[in-house]
């Protein structure tokens, strides 16, 4: 039973944790395809610089910025909501309970948020790897 009220306040730290990590993640890409939209439009547009492009590139930038600007707005809807909604909050967890997440995790009964992130993390990065590389063969 006490092992199973742990695991409960273990998981219950762990969802506001990544909830945390993803909202301020999800600002950063947020701003990140703002960035990247700006700079696709400016190449695609300022005479400036965009002489180095081909056509092709051109065109590809531009259509590009328009997707990059259609994500972030999505993306800033998303933070929006999220930050109108109710924040999570926890179980109180004692010191001596604390230290006993820390022993089942330690024992590979329990995944700390560090190594939970990395995975997601991890995973994300494969798939868009595999992605480009499928779009690669194909075109």
């Amino acid at each position: 039973p006490m092992e199973a009220k742990i695991f409960t306040k273990a998981a219950c730290q762990s969802a506001v944790q990544i909830d945390a990590i993803a909202l301020g993640q999800l600002e950063a890409a947020c701003k990140q395809y703002t960035e990247a939209a700006q700079l696709l439009e400016k190449q695609s547009s300022d005479s400036s610089v965009s002489t180095a492009n081909t056509a092709e590139e051109t065109a590809e930038f531009a259509a590009l910025a328009a997707k990059y600007r259609e994500r972030a707005t999505a993306m800033e809807v998303v933070i929006t909501t999220l930050k109108q909604s109710v924040a999570p909050t926890t179980p109180a967890m004692s010191l001596a309970e604390s230290d006993a997440r820390q022993i089942l995790i330690l024992k590979g009964k329990a995944v700390d948020v560090g190594t939970q992130v990395k995975q997601v993390a991890d995973q994300a990065i494969a798939d868009v790897k595999t992605k480009v590389a499928g779009e690669g063969s194909t075109a």
